[in-house]
């Protein structure tokens, strides 16, 4: 074919149809430039196809961690909170309460010095954040949201963690210099017998720790706001990423 257009060239040349000539030239050229349009577009559409298939891709795996996610949360604000809640106000209820007037129930409130963390799971969005994938997205509002998701779950991972600092560092702290870690049920009477007896009511009636159980009450108070804050935040990047999903020629995403 190649050699067609030369030898058609040569002609032309050659009979002096200099008109004909450049006629041919400009078509020759024009045949290029579309050659190139078409392999252009060609390319653009395949990696427009590849740009589709991850992005599908990243989607799918976010939207799994956000369900995830929204299923942790109400748990904690359906159930969790409350229980825990319930065992704090006990607690403060026993307040003043004499050491020949407390039961095996109440004993068991006192020494019940425990705290939750939430499941936040975060690894793949931190993934795309501190990459380029982020720009696969096309949605703008669904790739602010998710940059701004971190200083959510961040400020209530603070939260959480001031509760874990002041149970294990404070509360628990006091609690050992008055409650004998051997009327747990697992030590024999022989050793109960041997040690030091728990003071319950010195420890109900110490200040520092009514302050610490108490201050512990209302800082869950925050942290359950907080969740339900996280929460709307995390259904709504998680509806926005259904939506994409279902308008993606990839789509074949089941909830």
């Amino acid at each position: 074919m190649i050699k067609f257009f030369r030898k058609l060239r040569l002609d032309f040349i050659a009979n002096g149809k200099t008109f004909n000539y450049f006629k041919y030239a400009i078509g020759e050229i024009v045949l290029v430039v579309i050659g190139i349009l078409i392999a252009l577009q060609i390319n653009n559409n395949n990696e427009e196809k590849q740009r589709v298939k991850k992005e599908y891709e990243i989607m799918t795996n976010l939207a799994e961690d956000f369900n995830n996610n929204l299923d942790n949360l109400q748990r904690f604000i359906d159930t969790i909170y409350p229980k825990w809640k319930n065992r704090l106000q006990r607690n403060i209820g026993h307040i003043g309460v004499k050491d020949h007037q407390l039961t095996v129930e109440m004993k068991g409130d006192i020494r019940w010095t425990g705290y939750y963390k939430t499941k936040i799971i975060d690894g793949s969005l931190n993934s795309i954040l501190s990459s380029e994938k982020l720009e696969l997205f096309r949605d703008t509002k669904l790739k602010n949201m998710l940059t701004a998701y971190p200083s959510e779950i961040n400020e209530f991972k603070n939260l959480e963690s001031n509760i874990e600092h002041y149970v294990l560092n404070v509360q628990r702290d006091v609690f050992r210099h008055y409650v004998s870690l051997a009327d747990d049920k697992f030590f024999d009477s022989i050793i109960k017998l041997k040690v030091a007896k728990s003071d319950y009511e010195g420890l109900m009636n110490n200040m520092y720790y009514q302050n610490t159980i108490i201050g512990n009450s209302l800082v869950l108070d925050g942290l359950k706001e907080e969740a339900q804050n996280l929460k709307s935040a995390t259904e709504e990047i998680y509806n926005l990423l259904l939506e994409n999903i279902e308008n993606n020629p990839n789509h074949n995403f089941k909830q």
